[in-house]
């Protein structure tokens, strides 16, 4: 009697610490140095950065790869996936301190815990050179389009469409996104800012002006476009200028 007594307890014993154990299962986690830790994504289209940060209990997320319902997530460091609540499977593919390399939906997204790192990527990846090295490029492939304001006069009576781009130290980085698809556009030039003297196109909206402006002369006639990138990728010039939402004024 006494042995199946013992036996008993012994059975409830184990059968506790099996519980006990199962409730007090470690998680397993992803890499510690990309723990509760913000890593950014530059996004090309709007200017925007996603942000994300894995916690021990959870992903917090803003952007659009993801879902943003997404929180919970459990992890499996064999295949180095992380499975979200709503079903989304993430691998990761590269992870340290500096950058956290993502495969979402079958694309590869790059992370980095410095934003401005994450821009100079998504940068180079569209035009295969540095901000800097694209401001190189364009000073050299647009020097001969300079005028000066008795060429402006001349381009503004002739009969033939011109396009002249305000070179403006004011502006800030899309100017050389603008610079560089200039000589794609037929008929067109530059002039500094510092080079204009009439009263219509010395305002503060242009000397001060802070985005790339093109006017479109001829046959007397001025209209002034101001061009608003939302992201780093442009279109063809002949595009926004069409568009009548970028006029600004119209001097006849």
């Amino acid at each position: 009697m006494k042995r199946i007594i013992t036996y008993s307890l012994l059975i409830i014993i184990f059968t506790s610490l099996g519980i006990i154990g199962m409730n007090y299962e470690v998680k397993e986690l992803p890499n510690s140095e990309i723990l509760n830790k913000e890593f950014y994504k530059f996004d090309k289209t709007n200017s925007n950065y996603e942000v994300i940060e894995m916690l021990p209990d959870k992903i917090n997320y803003t952007g659009n790869t993801l879902n943003n319902s997404c929180k919970n997530y459990t992890y499996n460091g064999v295949d180095k996936t992380l499975k979200l609540d709503c079903g989304q499977v993430i691998e990761i593919v590269l992870e340290n301190s500096d950058v956290m390399v993502l495969k979402i939906n079958d694309e590869t997204n790059y992370y980095f815990s410095d934003k401005e790192k994450s821009y100079e990527y998504e940068f180079k990846k569209i035009y295969g050179l540095t901000l800097e090295e694209l401001k190189e490029k364009v000073s050299i492939l647009i020097e001969d389009k300079k005028i000066d304001e008795a060429k402006l006069d001349e381009l503004i009576k002739s009969d033939t469409t011109s396009y002249v781009y305000i070179k403006n130290p004011n502006y800030n980085n899309t100017y050389a996104l603008i610079e560089n698809k200039l000589p794609e556009l037929e008929n067109s030039y530059y002039i500094n800012v510092s080079d204009l003297t009439k009263e219509e196109l010395t305002t503060a909206s242009v000397t001060e002006s802070g985005n790339p402006i093109i006017l479109t002369v001829g046959n007397g006639y001025v209209k002034k476009t101001t061009i608003k990138l939302k992201g780093i990728t442009v279109d063809n010039l002949e595009n926004y200028l069409k568009g009548s939402e970028n006029i600004e004024e119209e001097n006849n």
